[in-house]
C-alpha cells in the first residue's frame, strides 16, 4: 500500500517481524527534494521510523543499511541513539556481498549492516535450527576465557554434545548480488534491491509460519515475495506509487 514508513495506520503488535531497506543516507533522492537527508537528519528520521516499527511489531525490527559515498556514520549513529534511548539493540548482522571496484583510493566496500532492535526479550519467536548449518570443524577441549578481574575460567564446551547449539547460525551472511542472484528479474527495476537469499533466513528464523512480515520500504517487493513463498503473510508499504505497482507486478496481484 502507498504510505509513510512510520506505519501510523497499523495497529500495535499487529505483525511478527519488520524488515526492510531504507533510503541510504545521502545516497538517492528518488527525484524528491524532501528525501535527501544528511547524517544527523537521517539518524533522527530513522529513529522515528524505528520507534513506529517497534510499536507495530511483536518481534524485532531489522534494517539493511550502510554509510555511503564519502563515508558517514549514519548507521552507527542510529544504533547508538537506539541504545541511548533504552531500546534492546541486538548485535548487528553483516551482509557480506561481492563488491564493485570503487577506484577511490581505498578498499572496496563488501558488506552492509543489518541493524536489529527489539522491544521484547527473549524474542517471541526464534528458530535458529531453520537456518543453521552443521559446524565445519570439530571442537576440542574446554572453553577458556578471562573474567573482568582477569581470572581465567575453564568450562565445558556445550557444542560438543548439543547438536542444536552446533547448528546455530552466525551473524555474517554471504549473499552475492547482481546477475541472476536477485531472485526475480523485476527486482532490478528498483534502484537498490537486495537479493531474496538475504531476507530468507531472517524470515525463517524470526517469523513463525503463518505470521506476518512488514516491509515499510517494500520497493520491488522482495520481502513480500519471500514471505509468501515461505508461508507467511506480508504487508508492503512504499511512499512511491511506482514501487507499489512494481511489487504488484512481481507478486502478480
Amino acid at each position: 500500500m502507498i504510505g509513510d514508513a512510520h506505519c501510523h495506520g497499523l495497529p500495535a503488535k499487529s505483525v511478527d517481524l519488520v524488515i526492510g531497506s531504507p533510503p541510504y543516507c545521502e545516497a538517492r533522492t528518488y527525484g524528491r527534494k524532501d528525501i535527501s537527508r544528511k547524517c544527523e537528519r537521517w539518524v533522527g528520521w530513522m529513529l522515528s521510523i524505528t520507534q513506529g516499527a517497534l510499536r507495530v511489531s511483536k518481534g524485532p525490527v531489522l534494517w539493511v543499511a550502510s554509510g555511503t559515498g564519502n563515508y558517514n556514520p549514519a548507521v552507527e549513529g542510529l544504533i547508538y541513539r537506539l541504545w541511548q534511548g533504552g531500546y534492546k539493540v541486538l548485535r548487528p548482522c553483516i551482509w557480506h556481498k561481492n563488491p564493485l571496484p570503487t577506484g577511490q583510493g581505498w578498499f572496496s566496500n563488501s558488506w552492509e549492516y543489518v541493524v536489529a532492535v527489539t522491544n521484547t526479550w527473549p524474542l517471541p519467536y526464534w528458530n535458529p535450527e531453520a537456518v543453521g548449518q552443521p559446524i565445519k570443524y570439530a571442537y576440542h577441549g574446554a572453553i577458556r576465557h578471562r573474567k573482568r578481574d582477569g581470572t581465567r575460567v575453564v568450562r565445558r564446551n556445550p557444542m560438543r554434545t548439543n547438536y542444536a547449539v552446533r547448528k546455530r547460525p552466525g551473524n555474517v551472511f554471504y549473499v552475492p548480488v547482481g546477475g541472476g542472484h536477485m531472485g526475480h528479474p523485476l527486482a532490478c527495476e528498483n534502484e537498490a534491491p537486495y537479493p531474496e537469499a538475504l531476507v530468507e533466513p531472517f524470515i525463517k528464523a524470526l517469523c513463525p509460519p503463518g505470521g506476518t512480515v512488514l516491509d515499510p520500504f517494500c520497493g520491488s517487493g522482495t520481502t513480500l515475495a519471500v514471505a509468501g513463498r515461505l508461508g507467511r503473510d506480508a504487508i508492503g508499504v512504499d511512499v512511491r506509487e511506482s514501487q507499489i505497482e512494481l511489487s504488484k507486478r512481481r507478486l502478480e496481484l
